[in-house]
């Protein structure tokens, strides 16, 4: 009996320095931890933030599209409306005025289009210019969160330090990209 006690009360103190020990590890390893959720926090909005750019990028450039399909619509109603008016001026006759106002209105609408598409095609690199900001942030922070792991496994707190750099960089990167949503 007594040996068993012995041998339970030596098992429970082994645990009692292993708690001690890890308590004890070094404060590097818990701020690791720390930067780790904060680096994780801020790749979670750099994600959203970044598939929401890209959506309105392609929002943006369906639309530009649609507008230059009917743009060249519109262009080809006036080469077959001009055409129709040059063979009728040659065998003589005059062409109608109301398809002669339908030139005019389509040539009109044309530079409305055009201007339109302009204005479709800045906005759409806009959004572009702040997706590839939240890509490169993201791609960074996630470079730091895989060293901030590596140097927690492997005790070498300089990996953890080089991994803090590419976190500052990428969270650079995030803010960047808020700040041209919020400002451009």
């Amino acid at each position: 009996m007594i040996g068993a006690t012995g041998a339970s009360g030596s098992a429970r103190g082994d645990a009692v320095e292993d708690d001690e020990a890890q308590r004890k590890s070094p404060r590097w390893i818990t701020l690791n931890t720390v930067s780790t959720l904060v680096l994780a926090m801020i790749i979670a909005v750099g994600i959203l933030l970044s598939g929401i750019t890209l959506n309105q990028f392609l929002v943006q450039r369906t639309a530009e599209v649609m507008d230059v399909s009917k743009l060249n619509a519109d262009r080809i109603s006036i080469e077959i409306l001009e055409s129709k008016h040059d063979v009728l001026t040659s065998l003589g006759l005059s062409p109608d005025e109301a398809e002669i106002e339908r030139i005019r209105e389509y040539r009109r609408h044309a530079e409305e289009m055009n201007a339109r598409i302009a204005e479709e095609g800045e906005g759409g690199e806009v959004s572009l210019r702040e997706h590839e900001l939240f890509a490169v942030g993201v791609a960074l922070l996630s470079i730091a969160i895989t060293m901030s792991a590596v140097s927690n496994l492997l005790k070498e707190k300089r990996i953890w330090m080089a991994g803090l750099a590419f976190g500052f960089v990428g969270s650079g990167f995030v803010i960047a990209g808020v700040s041209e949503m919020l400002f451009a």
